[in-house]
């Protein structure tokens, strides 16, 4: 049995790394954090400890965003093959995260009647009835809206709204009708009468995603909660938020003059939208006036709150229980699992840094600034003769090796196609673990097994010496 769970692991370590590799080549999204994790705790434990971290939200939101959820690390953990070595809870929190977004792996898509079609329609707008009437009957409390904005001029804005690349067109599509709408105290009701905006849409994950995007583009400051929690949804908007059910969102003041100026020259298409601008511009009496100086210290505003939401609230931002996840009745789904992640992991609590560096680059860098070790100097050596067809073969079997492994450094997980843009994405340099002194001299290899993708950094470090350090040492010395 034990030897039965060792091979699925393994099994799995190998479906982790072909999904990056496809995330990568087919949806055109590189996941730094998750290739990091991959690296240091390999593909098993890497998935259970990253799927539950904010840093894969927002690959998650990317991914729904693409209509490739088949992508997600959700969709490989509850495959039955590998249920023996996945945890319960664990695949029961990404059936349910999946189910949420209307993921179904393998369903074969039946056409429905008309008929059905439109009981279901009906029985789903009966549900937000009750939902709404429920809401309206629960004693309401205070919660603060947050007015300040973040410091971006109308053509930072401008130039970050028309570049596809940073605002997704799915992410212009909402913003348009937003702006369509007034671009003021728009909430989660009103982007349901939307097509394509359902009651499942996650605007959490996208605005999260979109906003990592931008903060990546200008280098700006995201805003915290006094709870020092970030607020990513204010880097685009003023309002409050709850969850992906319960907000009210106004587009930030440069912003929204940003997509007035696109809009007005005709540089994008705009589309119609249903939303109720009547209802809308009730709620927005002034709200504009109150957020136009980004610079104003403590504007805020006192809204009105439910108390199931406040709860739910709370709920986020409380610490994680330490105590056993079996005893205790009062824990959410979000905190049962974190509970028992911390009990499968307990030696290793370390979470995945959003923008920080790694522990292990703080302290090279720590190390490199006390002068505590020197740098290596390598003499140049003289320049090999090479055969010109023995030089073709080899770069055959680089380029074989970079396609299955994807151009990323197999000991400190640089990519330069992530880090610098795709047209350097080939310039990762290829070990040769058989090779005696040159990476060419040995040719008779398996590009699978045999070589490994490594960045000039770690290439220089590993050929300080010879014969060089192995790729497990290059491994322990990087995260020690």
């Amino acid at each position: 049995m034990m030897d039965n769970k060792q091979s699925l692991k393994q099994a799995f370590n190998q479906d982790m790394l072909r999904l990056y590799k496809r995330m990568s080549k087919e949806a055109k999204y590189k996941s730094p954090g998750l290739l990091t994790q991959i690296n240091k705790y390999g593909g098993y434990e890497a998935a259970l400890k990253y799927v539950i971290t904010d840093a894969y939200t927002v690959d998650f939101g990317v991914l729904w965003e693409l209509q490739r959820l088949d992508l997600s690390l959700e969709a490989l953990l509850i495959q039955e093959k590998y249920a023996p070595i996945v945890p319960s809870e664990v695949s029961e929190f990404c059936k349910k995260r999946l189910k949420e977004y209307n993921y179904a792996p393998n369903e074969v898509v039946v056409v429905k009647p008309e008929k059905t079609n439109v009981k279901a329609k009906v029985l789903d707008e009966v549900r937000v009835m009750d939902e709404v009437r429920v809401m309206d009957n629960v004693k309401e409390e205070v919660r603060v809206k947050i007015m300040n904005e973040v410091d971006v001029s109308i053509a930072e804005w401008k130039e970050l709204f028309i570049n596809t690349k940073v605002f997704t067109p799915k992410n212009q599509d909402l913003f348009l009708r937003m702006y369509l709408a007034g671009g003021q105290c728009v909430t989660r009701d009103d982007l349901m009468s939307e097509d394509g905006y359902t009651a499942t849409y996650p605007f959490k994950e996208v605005i999260m995603s979109l906003s990592k995007r931008v903060k990546a583009q200008l280098k700006i400051d995201v805003p915290r909660a006094e709870t020092g929690e970030l607020l990513w949804w204010n880097v685009l908007f003023t309002g409050w938020f709850v969850n992906n059910q319960s907000f009210e969102w106004s587009i930030a003041t440069n912003l929204y003059e940003a997509i007035g100026a696109v809009v007005s020259n005709n540089e994008i298409d705009v589309p119609s939208i249903t939303m109720d601008i009547e209802k809308i511009s009730g709620r927005t009496v002034g709200v504009r006036e109150l957020v136009h100086d980004r610079h104003e210290i403590g504007a805020i505003e006192q809204v009105e709150i439910t108390a199931p939401e406040k709860a739910e609230m709370a709920a986020e931002i409380a610490p994680a229980k330490k105590a056993s996840w079996q005893s205790q009745d009062d824990l959410s789904d979000d905190e049962r699992l974190d509970a028992f992640l911390d009990d499968l992991f307990e030696e290793d609590e370390e979470d995945v840094p959003e923008d920080e560096p790694s522990l292990a680059e703080l302290q090279a860098i720590e190390r490199m600034l006390n002068g505590s070790y020197a740098p290596v100097v390598v003499p140049k050596p003289a320049q090999p003769e090479v055969d010109a067809k023995a030089l073709e073969e080899w770069e055959q079997l680089k380029k074989q090796c970079l396609e299955y492994y994807g151009a990323s450094c197999e000991i400190c997980g640089m990519d330069y196609g992530y880090a610098y843009g795709e047209k350097f994405e080939n310039m990762m340099q290829v070990c040769n673990t058989k090779a005696k002194k040159h990476d060419w001299d040995n040719l008779n290899v398996d590009p699978e097994k045999d070589l490994v993708p490594i960045c000039h950094n770690c290439s220089s470090i590993m050929k300080s010496k010879m014969p060089a350090y192995t790729v497990e040492q290059m491994k322990e010395f990087f995260n020690n």
